[in-house]
């Protein structure tokens, strides 16, 4: 690691008394002005992930999911939560919802689905699983009980110890069965697939890269659809309510056949 990212990483506060000295500026003068000052100090900080906070006089940098506010003379950076003592709003948390959001709309149309009837749709949730991992296997039971609550669920992969590990080749080929839901069913539950191919193209690389970015940091991770997170196993139920949903309302009653009045017998 550089001694840069070890002063971002580890010592929480870089000073770039040298690099980012400049003259006031206002609107986008100064804007461009702070960005050069952060390319200059940290090269892989896009241009894009350095922009206004919502506190006068501060600009937000984003590297990766870590976040860090700097001064608008460019002097002085700070690594830490920006919060509104106003409303008690952690902004900064709000902008990691808004990452995590973004990142899984993105990456929706790769994920292995689990859904009820489109009429008994409520909510989906995005979920970062390992298929070699217990939490992840005993959520996974959870998913009939999901929807029937009309919750969907829709499977992104982040294997845990990379590129190379039994739980990224198990959910390649997840991706390369014929039936998707149905092999991860059998891996889910320990068997060992026929045929299992491996060979396809697949989304799981972007998927563990993804996670990475958004800084996911073991699984099961449950995405809510406001970019919320819970860690860990939780039943159908403890879901349901931490997403504050009630119970679905019931079917509406079929109305019985009308039954024919029998017909008088002749006289």
């Amino acid at each position: 690691m550089s001694h840069r990212g070890r002063c971002w990483g580890l010592l929480g506060v870089a000073l770039l008394l040298n690099a980012c000295a400049m003259q006031p500026r206002s609107g986008e003068a100064q804007l461009a002005a702070v960005r050069d000052s952060i390319q200059a100090a940290f090269p892989d900080i896009r241009r894009e992930d350095v922009r206004p906070s919502a506190a006068p006089g501060l600009f937000e940098i984003r590297r990766g999911s870590q976040y860090a506010y700097i001064t608008a003379d460019g002097r002085y950076l700070i690594r830490g939560d920006l919060v509104d003592l106003g409303s008690g709003e952690v902004l900064t948390e709000r902008r990691r919802r808004d990452l995590r959001a973004e990142t899984v709309r993105r990456l929706s149309d790769t994920a292995i689905e689990y859904a009820p009837p489109a009429d008994q749709l409520r909510q989906t949730v995005h979920i970062f699983a390992d298929v070699d991992c217990d939490y992840c296997r005993q959520l996974h039971q959870e998913i009939p009980a999901l929807n029937a609550k009309g919750i969907a669920v829709r499977y992104l992969f982040y294997p845990r110890r990379g590129e190379r590990s039994k739980g990224y080749v198990e959910a390649v080929r997840a991706y390369c069965a014929t039936d998707r839901k149905k092999a991860l069913d059998q891996m889910f539950a320990g068997q060992v697939l026929e045929d299992a191919r491996s060979d396809c193209s697949h989304p799981v690389s972007e998927q563990l890269a993804a996670a990475q970015a958004i800084g996911v940091k073991g699984t099961p991770m449950t995405l809510l659809p406001d970019g919320s997170i819970l860690y860990g196993y939780m039943s159908a139920d403890g879901l349901q309510q931490a997403m504050g949903l009630g119970d679905p309302a019931p079917a509406p009653a079929t109305p019985a056949a009308a039954v024919p009045e029998p017909k008088a017998a002749p006289a």
